[in-house]
């Protein structure tokens, strides 16, 4: 029965029209957005965006954006990844484990999706196939997997734990237990794995295991399609399920000497195929879910959403959503305190909840806050809002599918005020607060909380290899008789994008330090022609001891016989025996085969610094290790000579060339109108660069943000440190010239760049900001007065836009000496190039 509450709230909501004020108390929901397929599982990805995958297809996975609402292809995974298990791992990955051979067959297969590269990871195999396992991470990074039907669609009895540094599975051979599907599992206060079956268990993963009994649960049935949520450390709530389901839920404290299942409070109808989402304020949201009995009865549809609160125990029934969300549906918490409620057989289509305390007043802001946060050391949050600041929370980003979400933790940080912020304890340990990353959160006196900052937990995030003393840059050629010279791409000097492709960073098991280099994205482009003005490069400063002949040697992947070429060359110029080297199979290997015959070598004409490049020539080919020797018989072997030390002299690389440049047109307006991603030069710095995007409502083909999305902010040595984008412009007027952006921002965090000329950030145009989460034009800056550039002769110049805060989109430039002009819509077409 409902309540006489409930009913209240149902009645005021379906009259005429909703206030604000019921809002605040209710919520409020969005239309369904259509979508390409079901979300049927789906996981928040540290860059904000969401990556989400359907049921049958296999492997279809797609981005949704919560800024734009924009649905995009993904790279896929390689295997069929429906009924995985999923977590996020200590690096913000989304892990599968295991997934669908046919219904009810598992693989054994497992991949990481890296949010910050675009790219997939094959992990080394499991020891058992899985279909429908669970995914537990572990506070030293590992990650746990239980239950789940093998390739035979038997149970499998045996836990597994990948080991993160050794890049393997370990059968906790001594622990065999059969459990249901998808079980729901923690980790607890005391480092161990609870499993809240119906006799629930702590799971020890040391060595080959060891299960011990807890306690057992008042309700047998919840393991059919209820919800369980870990709701602060130690505390968990399993929420209805069964079948015929119920209203019921309990609760348990594992920080107790002898901890009991209890009953807390009922909600408002039965529910099963639910999803429940931890909330900032650290509330729980159950959306979704059947009242009737059957694997997926529409006919009990529960469109209401219920919220519970731990400090009272009670649900408060909220706005009904207009589809039916039940098996194979999910739930996310996003960034900006909303819900993402998607997915369900038959429902291609997607609704956010912006719950009742995104309507009680003004948000606090984060102003600034650490990217990386340990367990030791306090840290500080600058916020105008300190003195109105009642809690600080950390949530953990979500992973969810089949009424469960193995990411979501909740955790509330004590802190003090300071001037000018919080002085903030972080968490004890990884028992309490697993590594990885976190939405962290501030909540104000009316309980309503800030957009949050995304955090890294427990480690700090891969940093860019600092810059060497001036002087000491190259690496110095071994003057012995093989001339040996051996550089790491992570160890590259630079790497320029163009074209819309980049060398990133990735992580893939057997490269020779914790990154490779990967062209991406992989959209089959191949750069055979002006390749040096088309194609991304990666430059290595050398300083050589011997000049003439150097064989080259590549160690690298082609995941596929499209993707297993580039070109080398010296000083900004391709060598003719250096390009279109190949040989690339998809495992580890070393090659200096040339398509057309022969081996790769290039020609040092003087002794001295010169600096050696690889160009792309097929977008995919991943690269580890380069080697140059004067030895004609000398074959690398395993990882190769270790890398060659720095301390030569200190020459900069040669500026690319550039072969186009916009020109002002001859109008009163005297306009320069580029698109964004029709860049010349985009040069990546310290581990981010400015990277594709496709956004609804791009006046191109796409836009360009700056990624990933760690929370830096870059207002020092701005030319050096920050990645930027190039523009080349032929001005036929000098003087003050008016900028105007046109781009997008999701929050305060994330909305402000420098702009600057012939590679100087200029004072009238630095820290340009006014950009809101809808596409618009500014050209305010932080300091007041409208953004100007000042071009000093007529002719040939180069327009740069800097990176000050990462995340930030943009879409459109213009140039204008023109005072009074004010751009809408897309604005003019962009300018001439030639």
């Amino acid at each position: 029965m409902w309540s006489s509450i409930a009913l209240a709230i149902v009645a005021a909501w379906i009259l005429p029209s909703r206030s604000h004020a019921q809002s605040s108390a209710v919520g409020s929901w969005t239309p369904p957005q259509q979508w390409i397929y079901p979300c049927i599982h789906a996981s928040l990805l540290p860059t904000g965006k969401v990556l989400y995958w359907p049921d049958y297809t296999g492997d279809t996975p797609k981005f949704w954006d919560p800024i734009t609402t924009a649905v995009t292809e993904a790279p896929k995974a390689g295997y069929n990844i429906f009924c995985s298990g999923n977590t996020l791992d200590s690096q913000g990955g989304v892990v599968t484990i295991g997934g669908q051979l046919v219904l009810l067959y598992g693989l054994k297969d497992n991949a990481v999706f890296n949010a910050f590269t675009g790219t997939w990871t094959r992990s080394s195999r499991l020891n058992y196939a899985r279909w429908y396992p669970s995914a537990t991470l572990l506070p030293n990074g590992d990650i746990l997997t239980v239950s789940g039907l093998d390739e035979n669609s038997v149970a499998v009895p045996i836990p597994e734990v990948y080991e993160a540094a050794a890049g393997r599975w370990r059968a906790l051979s001594d622990a065999p237990l059969t459990l249901p599907w998808y079980p729901r599992s923690f980790v607890a206060p005391n480092g161990k794995v609870f499993v809240a079956t119906l006799i629930s268990r702590y799971l020890d993963t040391a060595g080959t295991g060891n299960w011990t009994v807890v306690a057992k649960r008042l309700v047998p049935g919840r393991d059919d399609y209820g919800s369980a949520v870990m709701y602060e450390p130690g505390k968990v709530v399993y929420i209805g399920g069964g079948d015929p389901p119920v209203n019921s839920c309990e609760i348990i404290d594992l920080n107790q000497p002898s901890p009991t299942w209890q009953y807390t409070g009922s909600m408002a109808r039965p529910r099963r195929q639910h999803n429940t989402t931890l909330l900032p304020d650290g509330k729980v949201l159950a959306t979704g879910g059947s009242s009737a009995y059957g694997i997926d009865t529409e006919s009990g549809k529960n469109l209401f959403a219920e919220i519970w609160d731990p400090a009272t125990g009670k649900w408060t029934v909220l706005a009904p959503q207009q589809v039916y969300r039940g098996y194979h549906s999910s739930a996310l918490l996003l960034p900006d305190g909303r819900v993402l409620s998607g997915g369900g057989n038959g429902h291609p289509d997607s609704e956010v909840f912006s719950p009742p305390y995104l309507f009680r007043g003004a948000r606090p802001s984060i102003t600034a806050a650490p990217a990386t946060i340990g367990y030791t050391d306090s840290f500080t949050i600058n916020t105008p809002d300190a003195a109105d600041i009642t809690k600080v929370t950390l949530t953990a980003l979500g992973s969810s599918t089949h009424a469960q979400n193995w990411g979501q933790r909740f955790i509330s940080l004590k802190f003090t005020p300071t001037d000018g912020g919080l002085s903030v304890t972080p968490p004890a340990n990884g028992n309490v607060c697993p590594p990885g990353y976190h939405m962290l959160s501030l909540i104000n006196s009316s309980g309503v909380p800030s957009v949050s900052k995304m955090v890294r937990v427990g480690g700090s995030s891969p940093p860019p290899p600092p810059p060497p003393p001036a002087g000491t840059n190259s690496f110095v050629q071994d003057p012995g008789a093989a001339g040996l010279v051996a550089v790491k791409f992570e160890s590259n000097h630079r790497t320029v994008a163009r074209g819309g492709t980049a060398w990133q960073p990735v992580v893939v098991a057997g490269s020779s330090s914790a990154n490779a280099y990967q062209a991406l994205p992989n959209a089959a482009r191949n750069v055979s022609t002006a390749i040096e003005a088309n194609s991304p490069q990666v430059d290595f400063q050398i300083d050589f001891k011997k000049t003439g002949t150097h064989y080259l040697w590549l160690r690298g992947i082609g995941p596929s016989g499209n993707d297993d070429s580039c070109h080398v060359g010296v000083d900004g110029t391709v060598a003719p025996t250096a390009s279109n080297v190949i040989g690339f199979p998809a495992s580890w290997t070393w090659a200096r085969s040339r398509a057309g015959g022969g081996v790769a070598t290039i020609s040092i004409p003087t002794v001295g610094t010169h600096v050696v490049s690889v160009w792309m020539r097929e977008d995919g080919l991943i690269l580890d290790k380069l080697v140059l020797t004067t030895d004609p018989a000398y074959v690398p072997t395993g990882l190769g000579p270790v890398e060659t030390s720095r301390g030569g002299t200190n020459t900069p690389p040669p500026p690319p060339p550039t072969t186009l440049a916009y020109q002002q047109d001859t109008t009163a307006d005297a306009f320069v109108v580029m698109n964004a991603e029709t860049f010349n030069i985009s040069t990546a710095r310290g581990g981010q660069s400015w990277q594709p995007v496709s956004v609804v409502g791009s006046a191109g083909s796409s836009a360009m943000q700056a990624l990933p999305n760690l929370g830096r902010n870059i207002g020092t040595s701005i030319a050096t440190t920050a990645p930027q984008m190039d523009f080349v412009v032929n001005f036929n007027r000098s003087g003050p010239h008016y900028l105007w952006l046109r781009g997008m921002a999701s929050d305060a965090n994330n909305d402000t760049c420098h702009a600057g000329l012939d590679g100087a950030v200029q004072a009238t145009s630095d820290k340009a900001t006014g950009f809101t989460p809808a596409w618009s034009w500014t050209r305010k800056t932080i300091d007041g007065p409208a953004a100007t550039i000042n071009v000093p002769t007529v002719g040939l110049h180069t327009f740069t836009i800097w990176m000050r805060e990462d995340g930030l989109i943009l879409d459109k430039i213009i140039l204008t000496p023109n005072a009074a002009y004010v751009p809408t819509g897309l604005g003019p077409p962009p300018s001439e190039r030639r």
